[in-house]
C-alpha cells in the first residue's frame, strides 16, 4: 500500500486527472494496525454527481492509468474495482449525529 501511494505521488498529474474525471474532490488513505494485521481505510468524497454514478463510471473505465490503478488496488486488497468499485458492502452500525427521519 505504501509503494502504491508513493507511485501515485510520483504520477501526481495522472492521479489528479483520474480523481477529477470521476468527481473525486477528496481522498485519503489510512493504515490502521490491528491484532489481525493492517486494515486500510479509504475515505473518498465525490462532488458533482451521485456516488453510485461515479463508482459505475470508474468500474467501467479502461484507460491505461485507470487500468493500472485498478490493478494496484487488486494487488493490495484482493478487491477488483471493476466489479466492486466501492469495495465490499458495508453496514453502518453507528452514526453521529443521529440521522434524521428524512436522511
Amino acid at each position: 500500500m505504501r509503494k502504491f501511494a508513493a507511485d501515485l505521488s510520483a504520477r501526481a498529474n495522472e492521479a489528479s486527472a483520474l480523481h477529477q474525471k470521476f468527481g473525486v474532490s477528496h481522498e485519503s488513505w489510512h493504515l490502521q494496525p490491528t491484532p489481525s494485521g493492517l486494515v486500510v481505510i479509504v475515505l473518498t468524497q465525490v462532488t458533482g454527481k451521485p456516488l453510485d454514478t461515479a463508482a459505475a463510471d470508474f468500474a467501467a473505465s479502461s484507460g491505461p492509468f485507470d487500468t493500472w490503478f485498478k490493478e494496484q488496488v487488486f494487488d493490495c486488497s484482493g478487491i477488483d474495482p471493476s466489479t466492486e468499485p466501492l469495495g465490499p458492502p458495508t453496514t453502518c452500525v453507528y452514526h453521529w449525529p443521529p440521522k434524521s427521519a428524512n436522511d
